[in-house]
């Protein structure tokens, strides 16, 4: 049956929803992060766009700014005293100055490993709504670094997207399983750029089992 017919995903809608406490409506399952990552840049960004990105940082965001045709902002991390970080106040005034229309950061980023708190993330989501700025922050690792930026989606920053896989904490890499999480007129507007399903009957299979024993 898995095998003849096509996936119907509607249940593994609801059990991410009641695994992240979100309503199904703001959702949208991808072919993993990597997938994720392209349905935003499909969905938003067209040729000449801004983005900001850091440097270094998962290599797709370089590849997919380029395959858009966008102008790339890039913050550099820095050594500073054997600690790696970057300028969050160069951070800030590369926000006002270029305005970009994305700006991507992973958090915890990779490979530095360096992450951004509470109040740097409300800082960044602030000064990029306030400048019509889509924020989409990648949650890779989660849940092995359990901090997550959901509260600010359900606290009504619209200009918030979050990405999640299955393939690191889950150990899932192989089902090629990954989610946004925002607002639901942003999972709407993304919604339209999705292929007509999203994963397969097996990697369907399989999330659906392990969503049993998290």
């Amino acid at each position: 049956l898995d095998i003849s017919t096509y996936p119907d995903l509607g249940n593994l809608y609801y059990k991410i929803s009641d695994f992240d406490e979100l309503n199904p409506k703001n959702l949208l399952l991808t072919c993993g992060s990597d997938g994720a990552i392209r349905t935003v840049f499909q969905s938003f960004i067209k040729c000449n766009d801004k983005v900001m990105i850091t440097n270094p940082t998962f290599a797709m965001y370089d590849v997919y700014c380029k395959m858009f045709g966008a102008e790339i902002i890039k913050i550099n991390y820095r050594n500073n005293d054997g600690f790696i970080d970057f300028d969050f106040d160069d951070l800030i005034s590369k926000l006002r100055k270029f305005k970009p229309k994305l700006f991507c950061i992973p958090n915890p980023d990779s490979p530095t490993g360096t992450l951004l708190n509470d109040l740097e993330i409300k800082t960044i989501l602030d000064e990029s709504k306030k400048n019509n700025i889509i924020v989409l922050i990648d949650e890779a690792y989660y849940p092995f670094y359990n901090y997550t930026v959901k509260k600010f989606i359900l606290k009504k920053y619209s200009n918030l997207i979050i990405a999640r896989t299955f393939s690191k904490a889950w150990g899932l890499a192989g089902t090629r399983v990954g989610y946004l999480i925002s607002n639901e007129s942003f999972i709407h507007y993304m919604n339209k750029t999705r292929p007509m399903y999203e994963i397969g009957s097996f990697p369907l299979k399989i999330v659906n089992e392990v969503l049993n024993y998290p």
